[in-house]
């Protein structure tokens, strides 16, 4: 992306601040997770406890994949598009505090997209979904999934609307995978 400018004195140490408090957060959250499950588990029968930190579990594991994904694959395709786009009209020079904005908003994103297997195989386990319904109704997720695709992106362009709704779109098999699973 280049050379980070800022526009403030204090911006690129409320920067490197917000920085610090993002991966702070990201290394403490499994410990604080564990924490909660602590607090909780002695009022959950034995047999549900197996089943709740399998789904904690893989609901860590996705959410951390989704980050993954974003700073790997979404994040430079956005910014190849946005820097690109308007560089034979005007230089491109990004504030640091606007780009690490930009970076959390991905990086949420991503982490949260990626829990829709998750959500299909909860809302499967508790009976408010099933796997025909889903199967059934396939073409109108492909129809939400671009649609969500499109508001997160921070682009209208068909690359990085692509970059989220196939792994949206894949997430969405991946779950209904897991619901037929849950319903055996």
């Amino acid at each position: 992306i280049g050379n980070l400018i800022f526009l403030a004195p204090e911006e690129a140490f409320v920067s490197y601040i917000k920085l610090s408090l993002l991966f702070g957060f990201m290394l403490c959250f499994p410990f604080i997770l564990y924490q909660g499950w602590a607090f909780v588990s002695p009022a959950v029968q034995r047999n549900k406890q197996i089943n709740i930190m399998v789904w904690v579990v893989l609901a860590l594991i996705l959410f951390i994949s989704g980050i993954l994904f974003s700073y790997y694959v979404a994040l430079p395709a956005a910014l190849k598009f946005l820097i690109y786009f308007g560089q034979d009209i005007a230089t491109p020079a990004i504030a640091i505090n606007k780009y690490i904005s930009f970076f959390v908003a991905f990086m949420l994103i991503g982490g949260t997209v990626f829990e829709i297997p998750i959500i299909i195989g909860l809302l499967t386990d508790i009976g408010l979904l099933r796997t025909a319904v889903l199967r059934k109704h396939r073409r109108y997720a492909i129809l939400v999934i671009v649609i969500i695709a499109a508001v997160i992106t921070p682009t209208q362009d068909v690359v990085n609307l692509a970059v989220f709704s196939i792994p949206m779109f894949l997430l969405y098999e991946a779950g209904i995978l897991i619901a037929g699973l849950i319903e055996k």
